[in-house]
């Protein structure tokens, strides 16, 4: 413990480590990263659907037919790199402040496996033929619903994605791992 005034005493990151070693725990809390990862993937679903009705509700309806191909593709990244990113900030939060302990190295761990979680649901829905009902409600809306309409920016789009759950899962551990040490110094 460290001495930061005449009676505060701080719990540093080292004296953490020593109590999950004293306590029989590893250097990883799976649970943790687990449930940080599923807490930002669910939080990245609410906020998709929180923004989609947003979209529909300043645009009046959702008949997106007189709107450009591009400004669909461009406000459809903006609403997902938006979602993504807070997703993954409360995501990597959780696992931080739940593990107590090394909360980039949780943050990290929650990006990634939030992008596996991710992609094999993307593989899930190709595979099953769930995309077609995807499909469908693009077509009502009159917007691109084919693969080769969305080609251009699916994939870049997906890596940015990715990129994204892991640099704020980082950022969501290490401010998840900061909370004890504000609350030990208190």
């Amino acid at each position: 413990m460290k001495r930061t005034g005449k009676t505060q005493t701080v719990e540093t990151r080292r004296d953490r480590r020593a109590l999950a070693r004293d306590a029989g725990m590893g250097r990883i809390s799976v649970l943790s990263v687990l449930a940080g990862a599923l807490c930002g993937l669910a939080a990245f679903e609410a906020l998709v659907a929180i923004g989609g009705a947003a979209i529909v509700g300043i645009h009046g309806t959702t008949n997106f037919g007189s709107w450009s191909t591009t400004s669909v593709k461009i406000v459809t990244v903006a609403v997902l790199a938006v979602a993504m990113a807070l997703g993954f900030l409360f995501g990597g939060y959780v696992g931080g402040r739940s593990s107590r302990r090394r909360g980039a190295t949780h943050g990290v761990l929650i990006g990634i496996i939030g992008a596996i979680l991710a992609a094999l649901a993307t593989l899930v829905t190709t595979t099953t033929g769930a995309d077609q009902g995807l499909a469908a409600v693009a077509r009502h809306m009159q917007v691109a619903h084919t693969w080769q309409q969305w080609r251009s920016v699916g994939v870049p789009v997906a890596v940015v994605l990715a990129a994204a759950m892991v640099v704020f899962g980082l950022a969501g551990g290490l401010s998840g791992e900061h909370w004890h040490t504000k609350l030990a110094s208190r």
